[in-house]
């Protein structure tokens, strides 16, 4: 029998480290349920140990009594279940066994649980093993043991400290600083009277920060509006567990799982997910990125998963909304252009370098994630004035950008132009589905979820895609790449 490539025993404090791992294993084990301690042994010389922190508290408070055993499992399932995901790398070469080749590894992961009857039940194993699979591309594998008593009393604790400060809330919406969800939650500001929770996870003290004063632009705003349950989490020390998986697929299942909490304590039957179109299909950008390479975080596939697991685990069933699935980032923000918090945006990050990128510039300008914010804001109707991040003439001299830096352009434009030539096609609705097989899963769940009907969602997103190479072509940053090549084949 192959072992795994890596083996967690997330068992709770006094196991026992085992001597020696199975041959090509990694293996860690688990020594606190809410401040963990990750010590690994494996097939290197003495033991690595790995600390991080977990803050629930926020999240429990929301409910009228302690939190529920199975709750608590299942969060710190997710926090552990990330964790694990960044502290294996992925394998670097291609294996006969997966799939999706060097993307593939196999976890295998051992934790404690107050009711391992429950968790080790043969449906919700394979639902939890599923979502994960789907979102991240690897082979989970769980294995769930009595939890210490000790440990279960500690999670007993956790109580609300002033239930009649919070109101019934009309909405719970995860918030995660960025763009789209500051957007979105400025529009539920303008057109709903309701109260919102926002929940956010933190996972580096400026991404805290940034969160909080955007909470604080929201409260001040709309005073009674807004609430906000932050939840912090980290490594001890980032930099010293060496190799990690830097894609943090696992991030979505710890947030989905943090809001769909989030809802059953504040007995909301619906969790929203403040993401743009573009960003809820994820669309390789070019050829080379395949599979769960592409994020699926906001993916209505994953989303279905995610709302059939809260099912099995607490019997109530909580819908997972998209409202801007077929709105474009510079649709979205020219709904909330006029915006009296409009300044806010800010606050907002939106870099694939963020938190690590340098203070004062949240934005490095030249990773995709940059340049669909600046395209939006510039197509949005709204231009840089409130960005920290100056963008004029920021594209004037792109002979000066060495090629790494120029690669966001490239690839934006290569999809623009890719996505052209199918909607070009006699039958541009057959044509991009073809290309991209995922929307037929999304059309087909989304359809079998009763949520949106296959018409509405197939010219919906001929018109998202249309919108987007329009904006595209118009974008600053795309005029002055396309002048820069041009230059470079006149003087070749």
């Amino acid at each position: 029998m192959t072992p795994p490539d890596y083996l967690f025993d997330l068992k709770s404090l006094g196991a026992k480290v085992p001597a020696q791992a199975p041959e090509k294993s990694q293996r860690y084990v688990f020594a606190a349920p809410i401040r963990g301690e990750l010590i690994l042994c494996g097939n290197h010389p003495g033991q690595k140990q790995f600390s991080y922190q977990s803050d629930i508290e926020p999240l429990a408070s929301l409910g009228q009594d302690c939190l529920h055993p199975k709750l608590r499992d299942w969060i710190h399932i997710a926090f552990s279940a990330h964790m694990a995901d960044r502290l294996a790398p992925r394998p670097c070469i291609l294996d006969a066994r997966y799939g999706d080749g060097p993307w593939a590894r196999e976890m295998d992961i051992s934790f404690g649980v107050s009711e391992p009857g429950f968790w080790n039940s043969r449906d919700l194993k394979e639902a939890l093993e599923e979502v994960l699979s789907f979102l991240t591309g690897d082979i989970w594998k769980f294995h769930f043991h009595q939890l210490p008593q000790k440990d279960f009393q500690e999670s007993l604790q956790l109580r609300i400290q002033q239930p009649d400060a919070l109101p019934r809330f009309m909405d719970v919406a995860l918030f995660s600083g960025g763009l789209d969800s500051f957007a979105g939650a400025v529009h539920y500001g303008q057109i709903h009277k309701g109260p919102m929770l926002l929940v956010s996870g933190a996972s580096s003290s400026r991404m805290r920060t940034g969160q909080k004063r955007l909470f604080e632009q929201f409260r001040a705003a709309w005073p009674l509006k807004f609430f906000a349950v932050q939840i912090p989490y980290r490594f001890e020390d980032k930099g010293a567990y060496g190799a990690h998986d830097i894609t943090q697929r696992t991030r979505g299942f710890l947030h989905v799982s943090l809001g769909l909490v989030a809802c059953l304590l504040s007995k909301v039957k619906s969790l929203s997910i403040l993401e743009n179109g573009i960003g809820v299909l994820n669309l390789p950008m070019d050829c080379s990125q395949v599979a769960q390479q592409a994020s699926r975080p906001a993916n209505p596939v994953f989303l279905s998963k995610m709302e059939n697991l809260a099912k099995m685990i607490t019997g109530q069933p909580v819908n997972i909304h998209l409202p801007y699935i077929l709105k474009s980032k510079a649709e979205l923000l020219h709904m909330i252009k006029d915006a009296p918090i409009i300044s806010g945006l800010s606050e907002t990050f939106s870099c694939d370098h963020f938190p690590d990128y340098h203070e004062g510039a949240p934005q490095c300008g030249a990773c995709t994630s940059c340049l669909l914010r600046q395209m939006a804001l510039e197509q949005g109707g709204i231009g840089d004035q409130y960005d920290r991040h100056t963008y004029a003439n920021y594209y004037s001299n792109l002979e000066a950008w060495n090629p790494d830096k120029r690669m966001g352009l490239w690839k934006m434009d290569e999809f623009c132009s890719r996505i052209e030539r199918l909607l070009r096609s006699p039958n541009p609705e057959k044509a991009i589905i073809g290309r991209y097989p995922m929307l037929r899963q999304m059309r087909h769940i989304l359809s079998q979820d009763g949520k949106m009907d296959p018409q509405t969602f197939t010219q919906g997103i001929i018109h998202l895609l249309t919108a987007h190479c329009a904006e595209w072509k118009n974008f600053s940053g795309a005029r002055a790449f396309h002048h820069f090549l041009n230059n470079r084949k006149k003087a070749a």
